[in-house]
């Protein structure tokens, strides 16, 4: 398969001759071919490609030729191409526009369903009986490359900086808003560089809809104003641990609010009608207060056969909050435990099995002149409407012993992205470049991690779709590049590499392809 599609390509590549296309049978795209993601329907993906100087020329379907014509004279038009998928149903929708000598653009456009037999041409009230509803264009407020039926205006004025953006309603003269076009709205809007937080938890995006997007930025205030229609929320630039997020100012009216920001609301009402919990010292272990809020890192992984979280600050990064509250904001008493304040670093391990979950505090303490390190340990029944209690001894010594007896713990690790409780770093063998990564032997707060973790699944993200297409932003994904390593030391070598000859101080190392 892999050989027919090498020579499919080939023949393509000639064919097409060095104008740029889409092969959507083998999900492939020229280079500079831009590709902006959306949605329609409820579950309907949308796509729209498109590439300017040189322009997108050629449509094609493994050897098949979409659009245009074989017979088409390269460089008289360029297209806009989307691809919309539902189901077992695809249609495509093809802006054209012609170049003419004087270099002005006339716009048509064509439709093609996908058959048995390939794309078929149909007409416009055939695609419209297809592809119903709103269609909800994906933006990254962070990328200067946008979907072509943006509208992008920016105004600088006596050291103020504001932009608008809106969906426009005609391209070189062809109306976006007609009925033959639907209707355009933004859909998940995001920013890749910055967290959104709303309440005390961290979204994915700001919405997914929006009819249009209003920035302001003057001096050391930022804010954004996301409107839809007459409805619209506010989100300010803040610095939240040092670092900047997106922080919602406003709530969302009832006509904009979606289910997330309905728990996130209704989770914030309640956390903050539960006695004097200060929020920005509250760890909670159904994460409805996200962690990253505290600045605290989170490990995961598995425990036996249960699985496994480490909740801590992270080792070798100075912290700007401190632990001092754990609870579980979906219990009816939410509250674990409250931290000592003579505390000074504070780690909460979770282990859930089938039938139980166990919380482990560890509290490294300064008691007058002398460091001690205390350890409390909490259970609960995995039922609803129970709480945890703490347990005393003589039961504390059984439960760890059962613990120890399940070590090391297997930790789950992204690639990109290493917990700090690893060590890494890169190897140059031959022409290739290899990644390291160790556990650490010791946390350097008088935790020994030797014997106690070893690597789980290690992950990558996964940036391409299929082809070479990249996935929407906000969608990236983790693939597994390897399962249940059980060594607290790997090296990460590319697939088309060789196993190498490893010298003798690595050869403890488990080898595995990314």
């Amino acid at each position: 398969m892999i050989y027919f599609n090498i020579i499919q390509l080939f023949f393509i590549l000639k064919l097409c001759s060095g104008m740029r296309y889409i092969d959507l049978k083998n999900n492939f795209i020229s280079e500079g071919v831009d590709v902006q993601h959306g949605y329609f329907m409820s579950s309907g993906k949308y796509k729209m490609f498109h590439s300017r100087d040189p322009p997108l020329e050629i449509v094609q379907y493994g050897e098949t030729r979409v659009f245009p014509d074989m017979d088409y004279t390269p460089g008289t038009h360029s297209l806009f191409v989307e691809q919309f998928k539902v189901g077992d149903e695809e249609a495509l929708s093809i802006y054209v526009f012609r170049i003419s000598v004087t270099t002005s653009s006339v716009v048509y456009k064509v439709y093609f369903h996908m058959s048995e037999f390939g794309y078929k041409l149909i007409d416009c009230a055939k695609f419209t009986e297809l592809i119903k509803g709103k269609i909800h264009v994906s933006l990254d407020l962070s990328k200067s490359k946008n979907h072509p039926f943006f509208s992008i205006h920016t105004k600088e004025e006596n050291g103020v900086s504001t932009t608008l953006i809106e969906i426009r309603k005609s391209i070189a003269g062809f109306r976006l808003r007609n009925v033959e076009a639907k209707r355009y709205e933004f859909g998940r809007i995001v920013d890749s560089t910055v967290p959104i937080y709303m309440g005390y938890s961290k979204l994915n995006m700001f919405l997914t809809k929006a009819t249009s997007i209003y920035m302001h930025k003057e001096d050391d205030r930022q804010y954004i104003v996301l409107r839809h229609w007459t409805k619209n929320i506010r989100f300010d630039l803040t610095t939240i641990n040092g670092m900047p997020a997106w922080n919602a100012v406003t709530d969302p009216e009832p006509t904009l609010s979606e289910d997330m920001h309905q728990k996130v609301f209704k989770m914030r009402d309640r956390i903050d009608g539960y006695r004097n919990l200060d929020v920005l010292s509250t760890l909670d272990l159904a994460e409805h207060i996200s962690p990253e809020l505290l600045g605290v890192e989170k490990v995961t992984g598995r425990h036996g056969g249960a699985s496994y979280i480490l909740y801590h600050f992270e080792i070798g990064k100075q912290s700007h909050n401190k632990i001092k509250f754990i609870i579980n904001s979906e219990m009816v008493d939410m509250l674990i435990a409250k931290i000592d304040e003579r505390t000074l670093h504070t780690k909460v391990e979770v282990i859930i099995n089938s039938h139980r979950t166990f919380v482990i505090v560890t509290c490294l303490m300064k008691i007058d002149l002398m460091y001690e390190t205390v350890i409390n340990y909490y259970d609960k029944p995995n039922m609803e409407n129970t709480n945890y209690y703490h347990i005393p001894e003589p039961y504390q010594t059984k439960i760890v012993s059962e613990m120890y007896k399940k070590y090391p713990i297997q930790i789950h690790m992204d690639i990109d992205s290493p917990p700090s409780l690893v060590d890494h770093g890169e190897l140059q063998y031959d022409n290739y470049m290899l990644k390291y990564f160790r556990i650490k032997q010791e946390d350097g707060r008088g935790t020994v991690l030797t014997g106690k973790y070893v690597f789980g699944d290690i992950w990558q993200k996964d940036l391409i779709e299929i082809g070479n297409i990249p996935y929407e932003g906000n969608k990236r994904r983790l693939k597994v590049i390897a399962h249940s390593v059980n060594s607290p030391r790997i090296i990460v070598k590319p697939k088309n590499m060789e196993y190498p000859l490893l010298p003798e101080e690595l050869q403890d190392y488990i080898i595995i392809d990314c």
